[in-house]
């Protein structure tokens, strides 16, 4: 059993694992005799007028720490009921209260919880639950990476307990979709036909099988990729997600080992191909041919700051403002990026 909490409001009861959302409750694990959890209850159901309970404190046993809890309309809660016995205490009743949304995810108002003890949970098949919208699988990445990035997938670390939310507005998931669709992310049917285009002069290959891979991967790309990304990537290698993780570090490293430096392209004007896209809101640089000295102090290709226009462009400067690098960018030709940029501002 994890370090007991007691309530302050109802004597006996002890809690020892808890989850709150800015102080909301949204899990709780208690234990006390029967008498004491009834009146528990009772008194959730009840107006505050009537001694009613609609925040309760928890106070650690252990450290003496406060921890004020508000408690939402019943409603919105379910409860399963246990046994335990005790030598010390005898014939315990454990009770875990819990938000509705972790039984069903609320489609119409687009939530949906999830709770987990240690290794973070696939929440694929729920995201797809609350969505009002279909989302076809071979978009999984790209959609839980834009979800997670507009902040509508949040993990809540509560005690003795961790949990997975999903919230977001209708109106904002379909028009990010339909920026995605526009811009050729999501398809209908899954490309299988679409590797990276990797000069063919160069044949360097990087593998990541293991973490020590990942972190020479992660060297080679440290003028590439703002420090935040690259240690939230890293920190992905180290998850129950890390072939995904491996798997992108060792392309992205490929690609920029093997990509042209400046001026190799210099014939193939508005033909040639983008092989990085950087993005910050609506602002977009996709990037063609790397410096050809080791630091990345000036490379070629097309930005858009409101219009699209080809250029030299500073990587370094890009990273240095943690500018993201899109992880899911397949390599395109310049002139159908300036095309799309162009259809987008005169939209």
């Amino acid at each position: 059993m994890n370090i007991l909490h007691k309530i302050d409001e109802v004597s006996d009861l002890y809690v020892d694992a808890f989850l709150t959302d800015q102080s909301q409750l949204f899990f709780l694990s208690v234990w006390g005799r029967d008498t004491a959890l009834q009146e528990f209850f009772a008194r959730l159901t009840l107006p505050k007028s009537e001694q009613g309970l609609r925040e309760i404190h928890l106070e650690n046993l252990s450290t003496h720490q406060t921890y004020f809890i508000d408690i939402p309309d019943i409603e919105q809660l379910e409860k399963t009921n246990g046994r335990a016995q005790s030598k010390v205490f005898g014939q315990l009743s454990h009770v875990f209260i819990y938000d509705k949304l972790a039984v069903k995810p609320d489609a119409l108002n687009n939530r949906a919880l999830l709770f987990y003890l240690d290794e973070k949970p696939d929440i694929w098949e729920i995201v797809k639950e609350a969505c009002h919208l279909p989302l076809l699988d071979h978009w999984k990445e790209t959609v839980l990476s834009t979800f997670e990035q507009q902040g509508w997938i949040q993990t809540l670390n509560g005690v003795g307990i961790q949990a997975i939310k999903v919230n977001f507005d209708q109106q904002d998931v379909e028009s990010v979709l339909a920026q995605k669709i526009k811009e050729g992310y999501l398809t209908l049917e899954k490309s299988v036909s679409d590797p990276v285009l990797v000069p063919k002069s160069e044949s360097t290959t990087i593998s990541v099988n293991n973490i020590s891979d990942a972190l020479k991967a992660a060297k080679s790309l440290e003028d590439f990729i703002g420090k935040v990304q690259l240690e939230s990537i890293l920190d992905g290698c180290r998850s129950e997600e890390k072939p995904f993780f491996f798997e992108k570090l060792a392309e992205m490293a490929t690609l920029v080992e093997s990509m042209p430096k400046t001026g190799e392209q210099e014939n193939k004007g508005d033909e040639a191909i983008a092989y990085l896209h950087y993005f910050f809101g609506a602002f977009d640089w996709y990037i063609s041919e790397k410096d050809m000295l080791d630091e990345q102090v000036q490379a070629f290709g097309l930005g858009s700051m409101g219009y699209p226009e080809y250029g030299y462009i500073s990587i370094a400067e890009l990273v240095e403002n943690n500018v993201e690098l899109d992880l899911h960018f397949k390599p395109e030709p310049l002139k159908v990026l300036k095309a799309r940029l162009e259809e987008i501002e005169f939209a």
